[in-house]
């Protein structure tokens, strides 16, 4: 009797709506990625599933951080009968500048600013890439991509994501004297 089960869905509401006010809160993103509830049209959802995507910026204890997503989700769980479970699926530590990769990263953002012709400013992003294992083991290292200079210029990491054939030419010929220079 559907009337007798625990909506799993229902119960995960009020947690997606806190992680959505506190998404709203801080100044790092913070999205719900995937939702996946119900096995059927007319069975009461009996789990849900959800992954948070929380960035870390360079200097941010990622601990500390998961710590307090953790205490706001059960804080939201009011659901009486609904057991809830929190798994971290990656902490990804992200980029720590140093001197090496400063340098790099200069080098770099000159070459842009001479192939696209304006100001390509070297900014830190909340990003995950195994880039960050080659910097903890000293190798210079920076992200560097196509499309508008600054992330949140565009229409960064979504689905419609794209570049130009123009911009590729440019930040190609960016790199590749860059990468003579060195």
């Amino acid at each position: 009797r559907p009337q007798d089960g625990r909506d799993a869905l229902a119960a995960a509401l009020p947690i997606l709506a806190a992680n959505e006010a506190e998404a709203a809160r801080i100044a790092m993103p913070m999205t719900v990625s995937t939702i996946n509830a119900g096995r059927g049209v007319n069975v009461v959802a009996d789990r849900a599933r959800f992954t948070i995507d929380r960035r870390i910026d360079a200097g941010d204890d990622g601990e500390a951080i998961e710590a307090a997503l953790v205490a706001l989700i059960e804080g939201a769980h009011r659901a009486e009968g609904v057991e809830l479970e929190c798994r971290r699926l990656l902490l990804a530590e992200p980029v720590v500048p140093t001197g090496p990769s400063a340098r790099l990263a200069a080098t770099l953002s000159r070459h842009a600013a001479e192939a696209f012709g304006r100001d390509v400013p070297v900014v830190t992003a909340p990003v995950s890439s195994g880039a960050r294992h080659y910097a903890a083991a000293g190798i210079p290292t920076a992200l560097y991509g196509v499309g508008p200079p600054i992330i949140g210029e565009g229409i960064d990491f979504t689905g419609d994501e794209w570049v130009s054939l123009g911009d590729l030419e440019k930040a190609s010929l960016a790199l590749s004297a860059a990468v003579a220079e060195r």
